[in-house]
């Protein structure tokens, strides 16, 4: 167990790491998210679902990661029950992964955006092309046709360095 005031490399350091639940509850998790290595938040893998992956030396300090994530408690609770079940040999404790681990249990689930029945009084101008041709046209950026009559490009200088050092 570790504290919230080391950063994810720090963390594995000195060891290889078991990260337990998901971005939002686990800095480590969250650092791999961004660096697209892993993902476990509350739509993936979806309720009850669960992640169990390897991943190699996320942040080259000759350490790896075993991630055992959820998008829930259940799911992680879930995550540790299968990966033991699965991978860890009954013995001494000590033992060795010797291939890449990519074990996903994935539960979709619908989630609107914005509920059917209230779309119209959310969203009430957007009704296709045509909201986007009119506002352009009000706006003198396209004539009546959809071509571009006005077009403003963006003129670039050189970044000068100052004289002053």
């Amino acid at each position: 167990m570790v504290g919230d005031d080391l950063l994810p490399s720090e963390v594995i350091s000195g060891a290889n790491v078991i990260a337990l639940g998901d971005v939002f509850s686990n800095r480590v998790i969250a650092a791999l998210l961004g660096r697209q290595q892993t993902r476990a938040d509350t739509l993936y893998p979806g309720p009850d679902g669960y992640v169990i992956r390897t991943v190699h030396d996320p942040f080259a300090t000759g350490h790896n990661v075993l991630v055992l994530a959820g998008s829930d408690d259940a799911g992680v609770a879930k995550a540790v029950e299968q990966f033991i079940r699965r991978y860890v040999q009954a013995g001494d404790g000590d033992f060795v992964l010797v291939e890449p681990i990519v074990d996903v249990e994935y539960h979709w689930v619908e989630y609107p955006c914005v509920p059917p029945d209230r779309w119209e009084k959310r969203m009430p101008q957007v009704r296709g092309d045509e909201y986007i041709r009119e506002f352009c046209t009000n706006a003198g950026v396209m004539n009546e046709q959809g071509a571009i009559v006005h077009w403003t490009p963006i003129r670039l200088r050189p970044c000068r360095r100052s004289s002053h050092a």
